[in-house]
């Protein structure tokens, strides 16, 4: 996405936290974890620690 990058055509750093945690709901979809499911049992997969080093 446009808004992804700078003009420089340099992505930032804060989307590839995005296109993680896009991944991440696309697997859990794909093994059967809905989120109206996990909703109605209020169990949800937590996020405890992410880390980035960026070269």
């Amino acid at each position: 996405m446009f808004f992804d990058t700078d003009c420089g055509g340099i992505v930032s750093n804060i989307a590839y936290l995005r296109f993680i945690e896009i991944a991440r709901t696309l697997l859990a979809e794909k093994l059967g974890l809905a989120l109206a499911e996990m909703a109605e049992t209020q169990r949800y997969p937590v996020v405890v620690h992410i880390e980035i080093d960026y070269r």
